[in-house]
């Protein structure tokens, strides 16, 4: 468990026993990249499939996984050979600009 700060301890215990039983580590990303690509580890780990669901034109930061994510193939292919592990859905429209 991570901790810098006495409410960051309070915090990560109230989570695990919010979550329920089979979740027994708390770990946290300093930013949004990051916390993707944490996911995508720990999807891939506990899953063991490779296959990665992301919506065209959404931003998941600018790493390769994140890039691969969210661009178009043609302009990732000189970049990452692992392309064909994210599979890209149109994001849909009655949620679109739901927030804007």
């Amino acid at each position: 468990m991570w901790a810098s700060e006495d409410i960051q301890v309070t915090y990560a215990k109230d989570l695990l026993s919010s979550v329920g039983k089979g979740v027994d580590y708390v770990d946290r990303a300093t930013s949004g990249m990051e916390a993707i690509e944490m996911a995508i580890k720990t999807a891939r780990v506990f899953t063991d499939k490779k296959r990665i669901l992301s919506f065209f034109g959404q931003y998941h930061g600018s790493s390769i996984n994140g890039l691969s994510m969210s661009y178009q193939k043609e302009w990732m292919t000189k970049l990452s050979s692992d392309l064909d592990n994210f599979v890209k859905l149109e994001y849909p429209s009655h949620l679109q600009n739901q927030f804007v």
